[in-house]
C-alpha cells in the first residue's frame, strides 16, 4: 500500500470552499451539450420510485461506461452529456474529450474503521511520520442511490461523473471522482442529511494576509467513519493546517467546516489559530470529490487541551 502525505493550509482550504479541487479542469472545455440536467428533487423521486433496490437493472442499453462496482451504466442514467454532439446511445470509446454526467446515483465505500494519530499513537509514529502497517481496505465501492443509507446518512443528492479521454493514464472510459462539468455549477458530488459524531483534530486558521479575519475551519478526523467517495479507498498522512506537527493517518477525506465566526454552537474554549483534539457531531455533510467534504459543525466537544497555536501574521 503506497502511503501519501498531504499538507492542507489554510490558503489551499479557502480556495478549495470556492473551487474544489484544481484538477477538476482536466476535460471542462466541451463543443455540445446534450441531454437535459434534471433537478435533484426530480431525480430523487425517479431513484426511489423507479429504481427500487440498487441492484436492479436500469432501463436501456448498456453504455462503454462502467461505474467503480463493476456495473455498467445505462442509457436511461445518464441526465447530461458534454464535449460532444452524440446522444448516450451511440457514444464510442474513442469520443474523447466526452463528460457524462449522472444524476441520481454516487459511488461510496465503506471506511476500513482503522486510523491512528501521531498524539494518541505516537509509538507508530517517527519524526511526524507513520511508520507502522495497516492492512489496505478490501470494502468493495458499491453504487448508492439517493433515498439509500451509508454510514448512518441518507443520500439526499447526488451527481456522478464519467469521461473519455485519450490520456496515456486513461485509455478507457473512466468514472471520475469529482465534477467537473460546467451542468453542475456547484460541484458538489454527494450531499447527506442526518448527523455523524466524529473525533479528529479540530484546526482554526490564524488571521494573515490572504485571511484577514482569520478562523477557517479544517477538520483532520482520527476516527474512520465516513463514507468513502470514489472507486479504491487508500490511507493518507494528513497534516493539519495549523501545525504541521500534529498528523493523522487514516483512509478518511479532510472536512472543511466554514469559519469560526459562523459556527452557531459553543466553542468549547477554542479560538483564533487554536489545534486541539475535538469530537465534532457534524450535519450537511457534503463531498465535493473524494478528497474533499464539506460539513457544518452541530457540536464541538473538547479532548484534548489545545495542542497549539498559530500566531497572526497580519
Amino acid at each position: 500500500m503506497n502511503k501519501h502525505k498531504i499538507l492542507i493550509t489554510a490558503g489551499i482550504l479557502a480556495v478549495s470552499l470556492l473551487a474544489g479541487c484544481a484538477n477538476e479542469q482536466k476535460s471542462e472545455n466541451s463543443s455540445g451539450t446534450s441531454a437535459s440536467f434534471g433537478s435533484s428533487a426530480e431525480k430523487s423521486t425517479e431513484s426511489s420510485s423507479e429504481s427500487g433496490a440498487s441492484s436492479d437493472i436500469p432501463k436501456g442499453e448498456p453504455t462503454v461506461f462502467t461505474g467503480p462496482d463493476g456495473k455498467p451504466i445505462y442509457t436511461s442514467e445518464i441526465t447530461a452529456i458534454e464535449g460532444t454532439e452524440k446522444t448516450a446511445d451511440n457514444l464510442a470509446k474513442t469520443d474523447y474529450g466526452t463528460t457524462v454526467i449522472c444524476e441520481g446515483f454516487q459511488y461510496f465505500t465503506e471506511p476500513s474503521g482503522v486510523a491512528y494519530n501521531n498524539y494518541q499513537n505516537a509509538d507508530m509514529f517517527n519524526d511526524y511520520a507513520f511508520s507502522g502497517n495497516i492492512a489496505e481496505n478490501k470494502n468493495s465501492s458499491k453504487r448508492v442511490n439517493v433515498g439509500d443509507e451509508i454510514c448512518g446518512l441518507k443520500l439526499t443528492r447526488a451527481v456522478s461523473e464519467f469521461k473519455i479521454d485519450d490520456y496515456a493514464d486513461t485509455p478507457e472510459p473512466y468514472y471520475y471522482d469529482g465534477l467537473s462539468a460546467s451542468s453542475v455549477s456547484d460541484r458538489v458530488s454527494a450531499e447527506f442529511d442526518g448527523t455523524i459524531t466524529i473525533e479528529g483534530f479540530l484546526g482554526i486558521g490564524a488571521r494573515s494576509s490572504y485571511d484577514p479575519d482569520g478562523g477557517l475551519l479544517g477538520f483532520m478526523p482520527t476516527e474512520s467513519k465516513l463514507p468513502i467517495l470514489g472507486s479504491k479507498p487508500e490511507f493518507y498522512e494528513r497534516t493539519s493546517f495549523v501545525s504541521s506537527e500534529i498528523v493523522a493517518y487514516s483512509d478518511m477525506p479532510g472536512v472543511q467546516c466554514g469559519y469560526f465566526r459562523d459556527t452557531k454552537c459553543d466553542s468549547a474554549g477554542l479560538g483564533i489559530g487554536d489545534v486541539a483534539l475535538v469530537r465534532l457531531t457534524l450535519s450537511n455533510i457534503r463531498y465535493r470529490n473524494s478528497q474533499t467534504v464539506d460539513a457544518e459543525i452541530e457540536k464541538i466537544e473538547l479532548i484534548s487541551d489545545i495542542l497549539y497555536h498559530a500566531e497572526d501574521t497580519i
